[in-house]
């Protein structure tokens, strides 16, 4: 038998509320998420790539 975790039962909710919201349009859903970034002046964290150094080989 399957114990019930309360934080995931809640998390199914969220999202079944936030797609019945949007239709379940993975569109809508994301432009969304993107407007509120925006808003609040959060988002994705950007870092600079780096370049690759060549390992020391073992001896």
């Amino acid at each position: 038998m399957k114990r019930r975790d309360s934080i995931v039962g809640e998390l199914h909710k969220l999202r079944e509320r936030i797609g019945r919201a949007h239709d379940f349009d993975a569109d809508r859903i994301a432009a969304t998420i993107r407007r509120h970034e925006e808003e609040r002046g959060r988002g994705d964290v950007r870092v600079a790539p780096r370049r690759a150094g060549r390992q020391k080989k073992a001896s």
